[in-house]
C-alpha cells in the first residue's frame, strides 16, 4: 500500500471537488441525491462506535478519543438534511450513558452548544461556533446552515415592521452578514429561490441610500415558506482551515479541543451539573 500516492489522489480528488464547487454559479453545489444517506449511514456508524466504547467502559478500558466521535454523532442527530431527520431518542439515551469527564469534555459541551443553536435557530451564535472551532467540528454542522438560512430569512421577514407602503423588508446586506454568504449576490440568490418556491412577490430593490432590500407585501407573508430542500454552497472560511494541511493528516488524526472560553460557551463543572446538563438537553429537545 502506497500512502503517499492515496494521500496525493485523495488530496487531488478534494481539490477537483471544492474547485467545481466553486465553479457553479454563486459557489452554489447541487446536493447530490444519495447525500441523506451518507449522512444517516454515518450517524448509524457513529452509533455503533458508542457501543463499542461502552463495551470498553465496561471492560475498564478508557478511549482517549470518545469525546469527539460521540461529538459528532450529536451534531449530526440534532438536526435534519434532506429527507434525513436524527433520532433525539437515541441521543438523549447516549447522553445518559457517557460518565460525567466525556459529557462535560470541550467536544461534547460544543456539540451541546451547536445543538441548542440549531434548536433555538441562533445563526449568529452557530457561525460564531462554527467559526472559531477545529475543521472537523466546524464540519459537521455546515450541512444544517441552508437550512438554517431559510427559516431566518423567513423569521425575519414576517418579524420586519411594516414600512409606509405595507411592505416587509429585509437589508441583504445584514442577511449576508448575519448568515455568513460569501457575498451579496450569492446572499440574493438564494433569496429569491423563495419566490421561485411559492412567494410571487418577493423581489428586490434599492433604497436611496443604495442597500440591496429584500421585500414582500405584508399581506403576502403566508406564501413565504421555508424550502424543503435549500442549496448547499462552498464555504471558503471553512476550507481555508485545511489550507495546507494533507487530507490524510486532517482526517486520521484526533480532533484537539475546542477553546470554549474563547468562543463564549460556558463550561459546566463536577457530577451534579453533568447531571443538569443532561435535564437541560432533554428539555430542550
Amino acid at each position: 500500500f502506497d500512502l503517499d500516492q492515496f494521500e496525493a489522489d485523495a488530496q487531488e480528488a478534494a481539490d477537483a471537488a471544492a474547485a467545481a464547487a466553486a465553479g457553479g454559479a454563486g459557489g452554489f453545489q447541487v446536493d447530490p441525491y444519495a447525500g441523506h444517506l451518507n449522512h444517516q449511514e454515518l450517524t448509524k456508524t457513529l452509533l455503533d462506535l458508542s457501543a463499542l466504547y461502552r463495551e470498553a467502559q465496561a471492560e475498564g478500558v478508557s478511549c482517549p478519543n470518545e469525546a469527539e466521535f460521540t461529538a459528532y454523532y450529536i451534531m449530526l442527530s440534532c438536526g435534519t438534511f434532506g429527507s434525513y431527520k436524527g433520532s433525539v431518542s437515541n441521543m438523549v439515551r447516549l447522553l445518559n450513558q457517557v460518565t460525567p469527564e466525556v459529557l462535560l469534555s470541550p467536544h461534547i459541551q460544543y456539540a451541546l452548544a451547536v445543538s441548542g443553536c440549531l434548536e433555538a435557530t441562533n445563526y449568529v451564535k452557530l457561525l460564531r461556533l462554527m467559526q472559531g472551532a477545529p475543521l472537523p467540528l466546524a464540519a459537521v454542522p455546515q450541512v444544517f446552515l441552508p437550512r438554517l438560512r431559510t427559516k431566518a430569512l423567513c423569521m425575519l421577514l414576517r418579524t420586519a415592521p411594516p414600512t409606509k407602503d405595507k411592505m416587509r423588508q429585509l437589508s441583504m446586506t445584514t442577511y449576508c452578514n448575519m448568515l455568513g454568504f460569501e457575498s451579496l449576490e450569492q446572499a440574493a440568490e438564494f433569496a429569491m429561490i423563495h419566490k421561485e418556491a411559492g412567494c410571487a412577490t418577493l423581489g428586490l430593490c434599492q433604497t436611496p441610500d443604495g442597500d440591496l432590500v429584500l421585500e414582500v407585501p405584508s399581506a403576502q407573508l403566508h406564501t413565504l415558506t421555508e424550502l424543503p430542500y435549500p442549496p448547499r454552497h462552498t464555504v471558503s472560511w471553512l476550507l481555508d482551515k485545511a489550507a495546507g494541511t494533507p487530507l490524510v493528516q486532517l482526517t486520521t488524526n484526533p480532533c484537539f479541543a475546542p477553546d470554549l472560553a474563547a468562543l463564549g460557551t460556558r463550561q459546566c463543572a463536577g457530577p451534579t451539573a453533568a447531571a443538569a446538563a443532561r435535564q437541560q438537553h432533554q428539555h430542550q429537545q
